[in-house]
């Protein structure tokens, strides 16, 4: 097993998330408090893209609500069904990825010729 550095762990880790804080904070609210009708000088992402981000990320959650919340905000922005299809193609794409991985590591963990 690895040894961390906490200590500068840590001290990277407050970096990091001050950065992180920096860049997403109106993006977080704008998700947290619903699209905004109008473009935003300072958000990257367009109002439908985010929502389109919100909706993979709720299936791959398995969260009946905001999949429902989302699916209609999208479309509400514009977001045609290929559009869609393809944000939750991703989204399933990333789950099976996560799940290919995570069923290895517990192949190699239950191997003891692979240890």
């Amino acid at each position: 097993m690895k040894r961390y550095d906490w200590s500068r762990y840590c001290k990277q880790l407050a970096a990091g998330v001050r950065d992180f804080r920096r860049i997403t904070l109106n993006a977080v609210n704008a998700a947290a408090f619903g699209p905004s009708r109008e473009p935003s000088r300072r958000l990257p992402l367009d109002s439908k893209t985010r929502e389109l981000i919100a909706l993979a990320a709720a299936v791959s959650l398995r969260n009946e609500r905001y999949i429902a919340l989302h699916a209609a905000n999208a479309r509400r922005l514009g977001a045609d069904p290929d559009e869609i299809t393809q944000a939750l193609g991703i989204a399933a794409t990333v789950n099976a990825k996560a799940t290919f991985a995570h069923s290895m590591r517990v192949i190699d963990g239950s191997d003891p010729k692979r240890r």
